[in-house]
């Protein structure tokens, strides 16, 4: 029981994670996507948002 717990704790985190994942990645594509292209200051801020977010 204690291992099916466990079990099922892992998968819930694999799975905050994943969306976590999906949703920098669509930011990131919507962001390289932007005209004008971003200056290397907003980019450096996207990737600061993503570390602390993580």
């Amino acid at each position: 029981q204690a291992l099916h717990q466990q079990i099922q704790q892992k998968v819930t985190e694999l799975q905050v994670q994943l969306q976590q994942l999906e949703y920098w990645d669509e930011k990131s594509r919507q962001l390289t996507k932007e005209e004008p292209r971003p200056t290397l200051h907003t980019l450096e801020q996207f990737i600061k948002s993503a570390d602390e977010a993580n």
